[in-house]
């Protein structure tokens, strides 16, 4: 048994015995790609103590390198640097790049560019062009970024670009991942952020498969920043918070300062200026414990910002001079159009106005095709304070000089999707620009800016938009209102004090509202009242009489004795169908008085170019019918009244090409040609989609190949349509989200854009059975050659006096007429 000891005590010092250098930097090595720079140098620092070999060894090099690149990875190069030179001149031909790739990275962040640049110089002599090692990857990485912040963008993607598809053709995903990031980073400089978002979507889907971290977090903060900028704040805060909780995690310091900064925008712009100083500040602290006067300027400045919009003047100058002077202690001062927009707006707030004035007039000449956001808001804040010296031709310019910048945004964007959501984030702008023109008594121009800034997306989808406030005709408007027997009333919900223009044959005039959050108030309100299947009329609802009298009190001269009217929503009016408003003291609805549709804006009424000269005869139409199809998911199931609603219909329209069931499906019914149709129905769920609201889908049968069983609005989108009428009958079809300017988008939105004339469709959820009578009735009175606004209305009127359950809004009112 003795024997049997040594052997043991062998055995125990072979399992304490610590990891081999080797093993050792393959852990570090790991932990670095990953994005974990702290466990990286951990691991390295206790390889190094417990070496043994020799300190020229090639692994001892590798470990020293691999902390020096942990250092410069979370920005500590004035720590790295000391150690780069502590190491000799490799002589191995893959360390010697290394090697150099590293110097030019610490000298980059050490704010000595020219001095990368010359080692990259070296290391393009050095290494093979076509050679894929780390080092070279990081190499190109490095000058592309060089490239980009000197403002030499151009070179700098084809760069990014060339390295992003050898990385891929090596198999690369983690260099392709970061040269996709950086890409996204150059989009993002040029305000092309539509281009931005496809790069970081890639990048971050490569980034999360090889569980790179650190680039997975800059991806989400470019997304971040991309979304915010094009107005989808939802997105952009999800995105921007897991790079913060990322970026902490790992203890990226630098780039979690920038993160936070990127929060700190999006409440400002979601109009939170306290929560936005929070931000900043956190920012200044970072920058400042890691001693990046540099970043710790910027951010100081934006707290700044933050406090102006907020109307804490004296804070904001206070805040304003520490950014100032941590400016002056860099090589090269500067004096960014951030700290001069605060400056301005502080001598504004303390009522400076001559100083104010100048530093507006040096900045607007500073940023000419400068920074969209610095930009729009000097020319609103100078427009705001030469308004408020009467000097109104001078404030008007800035407006429309800051709309042509919009503008300029706009034509960069490729998808629906951004132009959506970016008209929507600047329709503050618009809202402060007919403020001002209805201030100045200038009310015909006022209706021209709240047109000229409706519909924008779906105008230009069908061909053509006015380039110009002055192309938009008020007198077109009343030609209009002239040849169809109609009153026009155009809303426009604003924060002081909305406004509605009443455009009759015989002239224009304009009312005063309250301001939008008391609409939307009593709005909400009423809406409740409807979904609990109240009747307004027969409980004599107040909260319905006080929208009634807030909406149409004002017009009611204007109303008398019209019996059609078109109405132009906005903001939470979209949501409501004014057909359902008490209008008189006998209690009844207004749907009784007039037969009301629903437009997007006035020019699309009346452009010729919008209005198709042929849609089809609707008394003899050529029909589609689609719907009651066969169960694709337990979500949403069958609905018997509605293959009973489509049978009722072909009865009327006996040559009717028809898909029910199994053969209703998204296929079926993008092959069917659906441009030959003059009248197209469908009777189906509908699923909304407010997030994205082109992914809003109406559900049908499983395809053929089992590959989905949902119809897109995007899908509509895409399509050339010649129809006169479109019906949905499906819940909630009509929209899933409202954007300033734009309006409801959704299906109906997806329709219009493709070609149709006039569109049915459902606000909210109703039942399976009244919707089917509806339609019944709807349609009988089309075959016999009825409008379909005056059809619809008059199933509507059917239902009300059915003296049943139906007679009450929730059942006749959820589906709306829709034109253009």
């Amino acid at each position: 048994m003795r024997c049997g000891l040594p052997l043991l005590c062998l055995a125990l010092a072979a399992c304490s015995r610590g990891p081999s250098a080797e093993e050792a930097y393959a852990t570090a090595w790991k932990s670095f790609r990953h994005g974990h720079s702290k466990e990286a140098e951990q691991t390295i620092d206790l390889a190094l103590k417990n070496y043994r070999g020799s300190q020229t060894a090639n692994i001892a090099l590798q470990l020293r390198l691999l902390k020096v690149e942990s250092l410069l990875a979370r920005t500590q190069a004035q720590d790295a640097l000391p150690l780069l030179n502590q190491l000799k001149e490799p002589s191995d031909p893959a360390l010697h790049v290394r090697w150099i790739a590293d110097q030019a990275e610490a000298a980059a962040k050490l704010g000595h560019a020219d001095k990368a640049l010359e080692f990259l110089d070296q290391l393009d002599r050095t290494a093979p062009p076509e050679s894929t090692d780390d080092a070279v990857f990081k190499a190109r990485l490095l000058r592309g970024s060089i490239l980009a912040r000197s403002g030499h963008l151009r070179p700098a993607e084809d760069l990014l670009r060339d390295t992003a598809t050898q990385a891929a053709k090596a198999g690369d995903s983690f260099n392709q991942a970061a040269a996709l990031g950086n890409l996204s980073s150059c989009k993002i400089r040029e305000d092309r952020f539509d281009e931005s978002l496809e790069y970081s979507l890639t990048a971050l889907n490569l980034a999360q498969k090889t569980q790179a971290d650190r680039l997975a977090a800059m991806a989400n903060d470019n997304l971040g920043i991309a979304y915010g900028a094009l107005g989808d704040l939802d997105r952009a805060e999800q995105h921007e918070n897991r790079a913060i909780q990322d970026l902490g995690e790992i203890g990226d310091l630098r780039n979690l300062a920038d993160s936070l900064g990127a929060l700190g925008f999006l409440y400002l712009r979601r109009h939170e200026p306290a929560k936005a100083v929070d931000s900043f500040k956190r920012s200044v602290e970072i920058a400042t414990s890691i001693n990046d006067t540099g970043e710790a300027g910027k951010w100081s400045g934006r707290v700044a910002y933050a406090l102006a919009v907020n109307q804490d003047w004296n804070a904001a100058e206070s805040w304003n001079q520490q950014a100032y002077a941590k400016y002056q202690q860099l090589r090269q001062p500067q004096r960014p159009a951030f700290l001069m927009l605060t400056t301005a707006a502080v001598s504004a707030g303390l009522g400076k106005s001559a100083d104010a004035e100048q530093t507006y007039r040096e900045l607007i000449s500073a940023i000419k095709d400068g920074d969209p956001f610095v930009e729009l808001n000097a020319r609103l804040r100078f427009g705001e304070l030469l308004a408020s010296q009467n000097r109104y031709p001078e404030a008007n310019a800035q407006f429309e000089q800051g709309i042509a910048g919009i503008e300029r945004t706009v034509s960069r964007l490729i998808k629906d999707d951004y132009r959506l959501t970016y008209y929507d984030l600047q329709n503050e702008f618009f809202k402060a620009y007919v403020e001002l023109l209805v201030t100045e008594k200038n009310e015909s121009q006022a209706l021209r800016v709240a047109e000229y800034s409706r519909a924008r997306v779906l105008a230009q989808k069908l061909g053509s938009q006015s380039s110009r406030i002055d192309q938009i005709q008020p007198s077109a408007f009343q030609q209009y209102a002239n040849a169809n027997k109609a009153v026009l009333l155009s809303y426009w919900l604003a924060p002081r004090r909305s406004f509605v223009w009443i455009v009759k044959p015989s002239g224009i005039t304009m009312r005063e509202l309250p301001g939008e959050a008391k609409i939307r108030e009593l709005v909400d309100k009423y809406a409740k009242v409807i979904d609990d299947q109240r009747d307004p009329v027969e409980t004599a609802s107040s909260v319905g009489e006080q929208l009634s009298d807030m909406l149409l009190g004002p017009l009611r001269s204007d109303l008398a004795k019209q019996q059609r009217v078109i109405v132009v929503p906005d903001g939470g009016l979209h949501g409501l169908n004014l057909e359902t408003l008490p209008a008189g003291a006998d209690g009844h609805y207004w749907i009784e008085n007039a037969e009301v549709s629903v437009a997007p804006s006035l020019s699309l009424l009346t452009e010729p170019l919008y209005r198709q000269a042929h849609h089809g005869n609707l008394t003899e139409p050529s029909v589609l019918l689609i719907g009651a199809p066969t169960q694709a998911s337990s979500d949403y199931p069958e609905l018997p009244a509605a293959k009973s609603e489509i049978e009722g219909i072909q009865r009327v329209f006996a040559n009717a090409e028809t898909y029910t069931g199994s053969g209703a499906t998204p296929q079926g019914f993008l092959e069917s040609d659906p441009s030959r149709f003059s009248l197209i129905h469908f009777a189906a769920h509908a699923e909304a989609n407010p997030a994205s609201p082109l992914d809003s889908a109406v559900i049908l049968a499983k395809n053929k190949n089992g590959d989905g069983y949902k119809l897109y609005a995007r899908d509509i989108a895409g399509k050339k349509l010649s129809a006169g009428l479109v019906t949905l009958s499906a819940c909630r079809s009509a929209g899933a989200r409202v954007y300033g300017g734009e309006g409801l988008v959704g299906f109906t939105w997806a329709f219009l854009e493709s070609g149709a004339q006039t569109v049915i469709a459902g606000l909210w959820e109703v039942g399976d059975q009244s919707s089917s009578r509806l339609m019944s009735r709807m349609y009988q009175s089309l075959a016999s050659g009825t409008a379909p606004s005056a059809a619809l209305r008059e199933a509507k009127l059917d239902l009300l006096r059915s003296g049943t359950a139906y007679r009450k809004p929730f059942y006749w009112a959820a589906y709306q007429t829709y034109i253009r």
